[in-house]
């Protein structure tokens, strides 16, 4: 599994994130400005990834942990020191 470093693209992310959960069994989908991100070389820019998933949150949490993820207070969302993306 690769590392998520600073220089980490939104694109390296996704593709670290799907894979991760992926292996862990979980069934996501991106979706949103983080796709049009992808998918438009950038055209638009958006700031965060969004994946749609019925996945129980503390599932999810037990997959992203470990790639340096933290849990935000509002439970929804995860934010890696590294990267500037939620």
């Amino acid at each position: 599994m690769a590392e998520i470093k600073a220089i980490t693209t939104l694109r390296e992310l996704a593709v670290i994130i799907s894979e991760a959960l992926e292996a862990a069994g979980i069934i996501a989908t991106l979706s949103g400005g983080g796709a049009v991100s992808i998918y438009s070389d950038n055209q638009y820019m958006s700031h965060d990834l969004d994946f749609v998933t019925s996945a129980d949150p503390r599932k999810l949490s037990k997959v992203l942990v470990p790639l340096g993820f933290v849990q935000t207070p509002s439970k929804r969302l995860f934010e890696h020191p590294l990267t500037d993306w939620l």
